[in-house]
């Protein structure tokens, strides 16, 4: 469950699906899929959500490296293919 915003540096609580952005992260034996929305479901073994609160939102992004490491990073250095 989402308690607070997902960058360690903010201690910003979750309250309202409104505010800010949710990230959807799914992984099964082979692969995972990152979106930022759930209308697209897929089958796959494990869910997990990521909040970032609006302030950090507006400025950073969630991805995830080969190791199923969640990374925080500015949404400027985000870079092409860190989730695959």
């Amino acid at each position: 469950m989402v308690s607070k915003c997902a960058n360690p540096e903010c201690s910003a609580p979750f309250r309202y699906f409104r505010q800010g952005k949710v990230f959807e992260i799914r992984y099964d034996s082979s692969h995972f899929h990152v979106t930022a929305e759930t209308g697209s479901r897929k089958n796959s073994k494990e869910i997990e959500h990521y909040w970032l609160c609006p302030k950090c939102a507006l400025k950073m992004t969630i991805a995830v490296n080969r190791k199923r490491e969640i990374l925080v990073m500015p949404l400027a250095l985000k870079v092409r293919g860190a989730a695959a």
